[in-house]
């Protein structure tokens, strides 16, 4: 796998990080924070596998 894409996956999963903590702050967007960050955990995983 290029290494490119992997440095992307990771770029993706920084932001999905901080969109993460940043809807964890209000109880109406805690589920969707929540979700993300869940996906912000799986995506490195993800990149690792297809390599």
């Amino acid at each position: 796998m290029n290494a490119n894409i992997v440095n992307f996956v990771y770029l993706v999963a920084g932001i999905l990080f901080i969109l993460g903590i940043k809807g964890l702050t209000k109880p109406k967007t805690a589920v969707r924070g929540n979700m993300l960050s869940a996906w912000e955990c799986f995506s490195p995983w993800l990149s690792l596998c297809l390599i």
